[in-house]
């Protein structure tokens, strides 16, 4: 059983997991703040305020990141539609040090003129590296169909001609006006109790009040076909819309994509590398955000092949859709789905992160116990209406 422990500073959220086998301490500290959020011409906002949070050194000797690695330990971050992350992974005995400095970086930071420069010439050439790899342009162009005229569609790196225009102004502006106000936390996996994080941080957290958030449903969803021009290696994304962090059947979609995932014991396996020995690399996953949540497969294959890998997912899922799954897959697909949260929860760093997004920074419950008994629970007649609901919305892009 993971035992999470709550408190709050300052209006942040603590959760903590104590752990007293571990020699280790894992930090993710984040808000319910993404892409999502960034103002219309303003694409990549958010993105680079994650940058400048994590790589800043005004004011500073070393950046936050640099500081942990000289430390002998890891630290990074990520964006995503509606989260941030900022996560670090250190020795127990610098806990005291560094957890203190990863609020302070992040919820009270200096933002200099040199550390905006830098980081969105950074972000500009990360944006050229993704541009550059058809697995993230299938899935750019994925979302933005599922949510066309909404702000979950919009690309989370941001779009490189507004990210030019930005200036400095504009990142502080959403630090201050957005990213302050949105709900925010703090995890702490490793040999601590949470009365001692608190302490730790409490002079380093400004005092915080969450701004009301009024989500916005996305439009109603039709199939949708988009097939880019595609010449040799090509990439297939197809699914559709799934539920919510705040309701809707999560578990059904997350059995399904087991059903449908990478595994030799999955339902689409066989159609592709069995029976037909169509694809070497496909997986499937579903997430949730606030507003909806989206459930895809992902499927490389040469562009001759494309065709009949759409085929083969279709098949797939109107099998799904029709009957179910049958008991041995459905078994197999429960089991896969228990076994990754009871290996995130093994792995402290990972644990971290996925209690962040999970309770989207404290603002949602949920525990790994729960999620567990949730994916256990799922009968074939669930995946069955998921399936029915993937396949009604069913959006398929193909780029090369």
């Amino acid at each position: 059983m993971t035992e999470i422990h709550r408190g709050t500073v300052g209006g942040l959220t603590v959760l903590c997991v104590p752990d007293h086998r571990l020699r280790t301490v894992s930090l993710a500290l984040g808000l319910a703040y993404g892409a999502r959020f960034d103002p219309p011409g303003q694409g990549g906002v958010a993105h680079l305020l994650e940058h400048v949070l994590m790589a800043g050194e005004t004011g500073r000797e070393h950046s936050f990141c640099e500081q942990v690695e000289r430390l002998g330990g890891h630290a990074n971050a990520q964006t995503a539609p509606d989260t941030m992350a900022f996560y670090a992974q250190v020795a127990a005995e610098d806990v005291d040090r560094v957890a203190p400095d990863l609020c302070a970086a992040v919820l009270a930071p200096e933002i200099g003129a040199a550390d905006f420069d830098r980081e969105r010439e950074v972000v500009l050439q990360e944006l050229a590296g993704a541009a550059a790899d058809p697995g993230d342009v299938v899935q750019d162009a994925f979302l933005a169909a599922a949510f066309a005229g909404h702000p979950l569609g919009r690309p989370v790196g941001g779009v490189p001609d507004e990210l030019r225009a930005l200036n400095l102004d504009d990142v502080v502006t959403a630090h201050e006006r957005v990213f302050s106000t949105r709900p925010a936390a703090l995890v702490a996996v490793g040999p601590l109790e949470v009365d001692r994080v608190v302490d730790l941080i409490a002079g380093a957290v400004p005092r915080r009040r969450a701004a009301e958030f009024v989500p916005t449903t996305p439009e109603p969803l039709s199939p949708v076909v988009a097939d880019g021009p595609h010449d040799g290696f090509s990439w297939l994304c197809t699914g559709s819309r799934a539920p919510s962090r705040h309701e809707g059947d999560h578990s059904a979609y997350v059995v399904l994509a087991c059903l449908l995932g990478s595994s030799p014991a999955s339902v689409l396996y066989r159609k592709l590398r069995v029976e037909r020995a169509l694809s070497y690399s496909f997986q499937a996953w579903t997430t949730a955000y606030a507003e909806s949540g989206v459930w895809r497969v992902l499927v490389g294959t040469d562009s001759s092949t494309v065709d009949d890998c759409r085929v083969a997912v279709r098949a797939a899922l109107t099998e799904m859709a029709t009957g179910g799954p049958a008991s041995a897959d459905l078994d197999a697909a429960r089991r896969q789905a228990r076994m990754d949260l009871v290996r995130t929860a093994e792995a402290p760093l990972d644990l971290a992160v996925h209690l962040l997004k999970r309770t989207w920074a404290g603002a949602v419950d949920w525990t790994v116990d729960g999620g567990i008994a949730g994916v256990t629970g799922v009968s074939a007649e669930r995946v069955r209406l998921a399936a029915r609901q993937v396949l009604d919305g069913l959006v398929e892009v193909v780029r090369p």
